[in-house]
């Protein structure tokens, strides 16, 4: 089944048309459900679909409503999988494709030796992280990989590792499998990667130093940026004015008289929403200020009750196909 008969727009249909997308951003924007949300479209899509989850504080499998995921992947619901990074296993399945090692039933001695390398040499860690995914995108494993990544503060230096080794090392097997992943990486057509931000000015901050980073740094396409968590308001901007003057005013003592016990209730929502309204407006323009033309905008507001889990991932993927078709 093709995105398209999915009833979504030019975008959702060329986002799913990616083979694999990464998703980032501060720690606690919600980048876990919103990675979970988008594989269940994709998955529904008729697209055999990946979750990968490479951040030890992420939290897709909970947004998928399942447990114990490891390196080989779990089937979660048709068409749907997921996995959990493991860099130690990684290195052996490596090792097993690529030198034709035997299959390795501990991973004790391999992984203190592991260690120690890593250790001795930055980038070991991460390429074996990008490494995985690449090799699943160039072996046609799945239609798309989505992957909960790690967090805007890292994110660079995995999508780098493969330049930075291929800058040790120039000739031989890994010189040759870095510039495939750096291919891989840098397509457009096949790789992207998703920004999610809150509306707060800590995230915005972060997320548009990430932005610059991403455009002197990588060659990773950044085709969308998704802002979660935006409230809803339960009063027009008028109405605000109103409560606002009624809250401060004269006509405080009679409002309370005639609308009973949950008039000073009423007022401190009126006021709390008028406050939100005013900074998250504000980080909100300044995100969007700060962003390229070229980046498309999509926003996901805040499930009151929802924190995590799978209602919260059904909820956000409703949301998502309804921004994903407008477009």
């Amino acid at each position: 089944m093709e995105p398209s008969s999915q009833g979504l727009g030019p975008l959702g249909v060329s986002l799913f048309e990616k083979k694999l997308v990464f998703v980032t951003g501060k720690g606690g924007v919600g980048k876990s459900s919103v990675t979970a949300a988008l594989a269940r479209l994709s998955s529904q899509a008729g697209l055999r679909t990946l979750v990968c989850e490479v951040d030890s504080s992420g939290d897709a499998s909970n947004s998928l409503g399942i447990e114990d995921i490891g390196f080989k992947p779990k089937n979660v619901s048709p068409n749907l999988y997921a996995m959990a990074m493991n860099t130690e296993e990684a290195l052996a399945e490596y090792l097993r494709l690529n030198l034709k090692l035997p299959r390795i039933t501990t991973l004790g001695p391999l992984a203190r030796a592991f260690d120690f390398v890593a250790n001795a040499a930055p980038g070991i860690k991460e390429i074996l992280i990008v490494g995985k995914l690449c090799f699943e995108v160039r072996e046609h494993n799945w239609d798309i990989i989505w992957v909960d990544a790690s967090a805007s503060g890292h994110i660079v230096s995995q999508l780098v590792s493969p330049k930075g080794i291929a800058e040790l090392v120039k000739i031989g097997l890994v010189k040759e499998q870095t510039d495939w992943m750096q291919d891989i990486l840098s397509d457009p057509v096949q790789t992207a990667l998703i920004l999610v931000v809150t509306p707060e000015e800590t995230p915005v901050a972060e997320s548009l130093e990430l932005v610059a980073r991403l455009r002197t740094e990588t060659s990773i396409s950044l085709p969308m940026c998704i802002v979660n968590k935006v409230f809803g308001e339960p009063f027009s901007f008028e109405e605000s004015q109103i409560f606002d003057e009624i809250y401060g005013g004269d006509l405080r003592e009679r409002f309370e008289a005639e609308v009973g016990s949950s008039a000073a209730s009423l007022l401190q929502v009126s006021r709390l929403s008028s406050g939100l309204r005013s900074s998250r407006a504000r980080h909100t323009t300044d995100l969007l200020m700060g962003l390229d033309s070229s980046i498309s905008t999509v926003f996901i507001p805040y499930f009151m009750g929802s924190e995590n889990g799978v209602r919260l991932t059904l909820e956000m993927a409703e949301a998502l196909v309804a921004e994903l078709s407008g477009s």
